[in-house]
């Protein structure tokens, strides 16, 4: 962040415009009070790329896109926005950790179906996701990109995109940032 504060403009982040990556972004340059240019790409491997060649200096990226570059050596993380450390990479600090605080955590994903779906069906689906997300063969797959696969009822998951629409509402306000 010192390096940011000290030459402010001089920095790029590359992300796609009007998604959790650009806002992410945008709340840690009004978090920390930093001048960091947006370059705008089409995709999330694009900005990687460029960032693997220098053309870039930073990304907010996923885990499941970013940890095989640190587990190589190729890219360095200086923080992770989770509430915890990322277990594949015990020493790199949390945002707040680093004295960023308040950073919304992780991206995360879910299955949604139209509004007015009969509710017998919408349980059928909750049921088979949480089938399939807690077996072996899942839970292997998601652990190698780094996921972390979790269940719950549509209830639970109405909650927090209740709570995620609120979270992303502040930052938002805060940053300015619109969707595309």
């Amino acid at each position: 962040m010192r390096f940011a504060k000290d030459n402010p403009g001089k920095l790029k982040y590359g992300a796609p415009p009007g998604i959790y990556t650009q806002f992410a972004a945008e709340f840690f340059k009004v978090k920390t009070g930093t001048d960091i240019l947006f370059v705008p790409y089409k995709g999330g491997a694009p900005a990687i790329t460029d960032l693997l060649g220098g053309h870039i200096d930073m990304v907010f990226n996923p885990k499941s896109s970013l940890l095989a570059h640190f587990k190589e050596g190729k890219l360095k993380a200086l923080s992770v926005t989770s509430e915890r450390r990322w277990p594949e990479l015990p020493d790199t600090p949390t945002m707040t950790e680093v004295g960023v605080t308040g950073f919304p955590t992780e991206v995360w994903f879910g299955l949604l179906a139209p509004q007015g779906t009969p509710s017998s069906i919408v349980e059928k689906l909750n049921h088979a996701v949480n089938d399939a997300v807690r077996s072996s063969e899942v839970r292997t797959s998601l652990a190698k990109l780094g996921i972390e696969g979790k269940t719950g009822t549509p209830q639970d998951f109405a909650v927090a995109l209740a709570d995620q629409a609120r979270t992303w509402r502040a930052v938002v306000d805060a940053t300015g940032v619109r969707g595309e």
